[in-house]
């Protein structure tokens, strides 16, 4: 008997050393990719052979950045929540919402991509997925404290169906001043997948918007007006999952079989049209493009008359984060120049107040401007600035 636990005991500390031995060979075997600088802007390459190798390709690239990030993060959630760290708020938010568990049931894939990152880049696991779940925490935060839906300022602008010229998607990212000069473009390759993505996030985070080889390009808006869910999956992970598919109408069924967690408008082109569809929850996806032909926009409020609003965010002037302002300036710009805009027209567009925000005072401002346009033909480019937008101050990207 006592030969047989020492055998038991043996053969268990062989399987340890096996699988630990196994794993180092597999983290051995991820190359990592160079990391370049454009006006400040990381640039790298993920071409892991699994999802674990992209994430661990991402952060040990960036791990530099990624662990300043969380030091960064957790100043913010100490000077905006009354939680002592960001950790304590991680575990306080999964266990107060199923976000996490549905990851790891919808999205298995990215689950794993995000334990290689924690692991690639050293830091907490649980405090990384909080931080990839900006728009979600920020709504989690809303509930407790009302200021802090100040911070909301996205503006998405579509432009197509112009014979012989490109579409466009454009995003400019209004966040807290804790993500200025984290940018990051990603060129993704999944060959099992059969698909590339060139996209823009920070350090840390998985995406925010991009447009893939496919000519599929996706913006986002977090509408404050409407209620949270408990359920579901953050933003960043449905844009990449959107930036994964083929045309609007794949982006469309995939927003349509997943629980979403925040309710936000994801502005989907592809090399036919730009639709802005607001997502409400578990299959609740509505079309609210409700400008004229050719062009549409959207900023941080519903635009669903028979949306539940939870809050009024446009009945002052002016309005909460200027989230009417906002949409009324770029739909006249465009209204009027949709059919002959150029791209350097609407980087001008993206670079004009209150489009553009830069508040003396405030707590948020336009952290990046990203503009995809999408040829009818060839390959669709990326334009990204590291922080304010001027016209002239945009990085090109190519696949």
């Amino acid at each position: 008997m006592k030969n047989s636990n020492i055998t038991k005991t043996t053969l268990i500390a062989v399987i340890v050393l096996l699988i630990t031995g196994f794993t180092t060979t597999v983290k051995e075997d991820i190359k990592i990719p160079e990391v370049t600088k454009h006006d400040g802007i990381y640039y790298l390459t993920i071409d892991g052979k699994t999802p674990f190798a992209k994430g661990y390709q991402h952060g040990v690239a960036l791990k530099e950045v990624i662990q300043k990030s969380m030091i960064d993060f957790d100043t913010w959630v100490i000077s905006n929540s009354d939680y002592k760290n960001s950790k304590e708020m991680a575990t306080d938010f999964i266990q107060k919402t199923n976000y996490l568990q549905d990851v790891k049931t919808f999205t298995p894939d990215l689950y794993s991509e995000l334990t290689g990152m924690a692991e690639g880049s050293d830091v907490d696991l649980k405090t990384l997925f909080l931080y990839n779940s900006f728009d979600e925490y920020i709504a989690f935060l809303m509930e407790h404290k009302p200021s802090i839906e100040q911070i909301a300022h996205c503006t998405t602008t579509g432009v197509f169906g112009r014979t012989d010229k490109p579409n466009f998607v454009t995003h400019n990212n209004d966040l807290m001043l804790i993500f200025s000069n984290k940018v990051v473009v990603s060129k993704i390759i999944d060959t099992e997948k059969k698909v590339e993505i060139m996209q823009t996030s920070f350090a840390g985070i998985f995406a925010q918007n991009g447009v893939n080889n496919y000519g599929v390009a996706v913006g986002c808006n977090i509408l404050v007006d409407l209620e949270r869910n408990h359920n579901g999956l953050p933003v960043a992970f449905n844009n990449r999952k959107i930036l994964e598919t083929k045309n609007i109408q794949e982006a469309k069924e995939y927003l349509q079989s997943v629980p979403s967690a925040q309710a936000m408008n994801y502005m989907i082109g592809d090399r036919d049209k730009v639709i802005s569809f607001e997502v409400t929850g578990n299959g609740n996806v509505y079309d609210v493009s409700n400008f004229q032909e050719g062009y549409t926009v959207h900023t941080n409020h519903t635009l669903n008359k028979n949306a539940n609003k939870v809050r009024d965010i446009t009945s002052t002037q002016p309005s909460t984060a200027k989230t009417v302002e906002r949409l009324e300036k770029a739909a006249s710009v465009l209204a009027e120049n949709h059919q002959t805009i150029t791209t350097q027209g609407i980087k001008n567009l993206k670079s004009t107040k209150p489009i553009r925000i830069n508040e003396e005072g405030s707590i948020t401002q336009t952290i990046e401007s990203v503009i995809m346009e999408i040829p009818k033909t060839g390959k669709p480019i990326l334009y990204v600035t590291n922080g304010l937008p001027n016209g002239d101050n945009y990085v090109k990207f190519e696949f």
